[in-house]
């Protein structure tokens, strides 16, 4: 990908620079069931250059990666088959940019940590909060 970035350079301001990039990803997870999915945009990856060294940005635009659905039934099976590809990305994500992750603001949807989703306290009967109210 860094080829295909650096090769939009335009011929005519040889001295340009590329100060920031955005990747917006379709991708694939898995049901509860192992079954893959393709989903439209998955993830949004920002990358931006400045003389301090590169920072990112990632979003995820899913439930597939907490213990909760966006209704807030549990789904553990779902969860178990994806969460660790986010934390692997996260992790390699630090490593190619050799730096230490720093958490983002919480948001309606969830709290991040430094390689996935936090898991929001459970109710009584086992359920977390229903998001569906901003969907």
């Amino acid at each position: 990908m860094p080829d295909k970035v650096l090769g939009t350079q335009p011929t005519s301001l040889p001295e340009s620079k590329i100060r920031s990039v955005q990747f917006l990803g379709p991708g694939t997870w898995f049901d509860a069931e192992g079954k893959a999915r393709r989903e439209p945009q998955l993830v949004d990856l920002s990358v931006t250059t400045g003389s301090y060294g590169p920072t990112a940005t990632l979003s995820v635009h899913h439930d597939i990666w907490g213990l909760f659905d966006f209704r807030g039934r549990p789904h553990h099976d779902v969860q178990t088959k994806n969460a660790p590809r986010l934390a692997d990305a996260l992790r390699e994500l630090n490593t190619e940019l050799g730096v230490t992750p720093e958490i983002g603001e919480p948001t309606y949807f969830g709290v991040a940590t430094a390689f996935g989703i936090a898991t929001p306290d459970a109710d009584e009967d086992g359920f977390g909060p229903n998001l569906t109210d901003k969907l």
